[in-house]
C-alpha cells in the first residue's frame, strides 16, 4: 500500500506524508488511516453526512426503486463514522505520549512507513445494501415497490460522482494492524441498522417529508 503507482487514487497525498515521516523521522511522526465505506450520522459541527449510503438512499428516493451497479456482487468494507472517530483518537492518544502507549517484543511500528492503517468493521454486498435500501424506503411509504434495478456505468456516474467505482468495485480489507497495535476495537452500529435512519434523513433532504424546522413552524 506504501509503494503503488503514482497514478494510483490518493498516492499524490500519500507520497507526501510518507516522504515527510520518512525525511524527518526525528522531528515528525505520521500514520496515514485509509477507511472504507464511511456511514452513520457525524457529530461535527459542519458536513455530517457521508457519500456512498446517502446517495444510494437518495438515488432510490428519487427514482422510486432501489438500483445497483451491475449484478451487485461486489463488496466493501464498511465502518461507522463514530468508530473511525475512535481510531484517530487512539493515534492522538499514541502521539500525546510521546510515540507508543505500550510496548511489546516483536510490536510493529505504529508511525512512518510501516504506519498505515485500515479501518473496517466487516464487509457489505452492494447488491445486499441496495435491497435493503429499497425495502427500507417502501415500509416508510416513501417509494411504491421495493425492486431493485440495474444500472450501468455511464447511468451510476450520472446519480452521483464516481457512481460506477463506488459501487461497481470491490474494496476489500482487514483493519488487523489498527486491532493489533493500536487495540481499536469497532463498537458501533453495523450498516444494516443505519439504514432506516439515512432514508429518513435522505428524504427530508430531499423535502419529501417536513423536516424538524418545518414541524415547529407550522410549515407542515
Amino acid at each position: 500500500m506504501t509503494s503503488l503507482p503514482d497514478d494510483a487514487p490518493h498516492r499524490v497525498v500519500d507520497r507526501i506524508v510518507l516522504a515527510a515521516g520518512t525525511q524527518h523521522a526525528d522531528r515528525v511522526k505520521t500514520a496515514i488511516v485509509c477507511p472504507p465505506c464511511i456511514y452513520g450520522p457525524g457529530r461535527g459541527p459542519g458536513n455530517k453526512r457521508s457519500h456512498q449510503v446517502p446517495e444510494l438512499a437518495r438515488n432510490t428516493l428519487l427514482r422510486g426503486h432501489g438500483i445497483q451497479v451491475g449484478v451487485g456482487k461486489t463488496f466493501w468494507g464498511g465502518v461507522h463514522v463514530h468508530d473511525l472517530s475512535q481510531l484517530y483518537l487512539r493515534l492522538v492518544e499514541e502521539a500525546a505520549v510521546g510515540g507508543s502507549t505500550a510496548e511489546w517484543p516483536g510490536k510493529p511500528p505504529v508511525w512512518g512507513a510501516q504506519g498505515y492503517y485500515f479501518c473496517e468493521d466487516g464487509e457489505h454486498a452492494w447488491g445486499q445494501v441496495s435491497a435493503w435500501m429499497a425495502a427500507e424506503a417502501k415500509k416508510q411509504g416513501l417509494i411504491e415497490t421495493d425492486e431493485v434495478r440495474v444500472i450501468g456505468k455511464e447511468d451510476a456516474d450520472e446519480c452521483t460522482p464516481w457512481g460506477s467505482a463506488l459501487g461497481g468495485c470491490n474494496s476489500r480489507a482487514r483493519a488487523l494492524r489498527a486491532r493489533e497495535v493500536l487495540k481499536w476495537k469497532p463498537s458501533g452500529p453495523k450498516l444494516q441498522e443505519e439504514i432506516a435512519a439515512t432514508v429518513e434523513g435522505e428524504a427530508k433532504r430531499l423535502g419529501i417529508i417536513p423536516g424538524h424546522a418545518k414541524v415547529a413552524a407550522g410549515e407542515a
